[in-house]
């Protein structure tokens, strides 16, 4: 539980980012 709320606010940090869109741009 508290890896998937980690990895769920990173995730959602990073596309906040504009090199979070980058890096999640290849796995779309």
């Amino acid at each position: 539980t508290k890896r998937k709320r980690s990895l769920r606010q990173g995730g959602i940090v990073d596309a906040t980012n504009a090199p979070g869109i980058k890096r999640l741009i290849p796995y779309l």
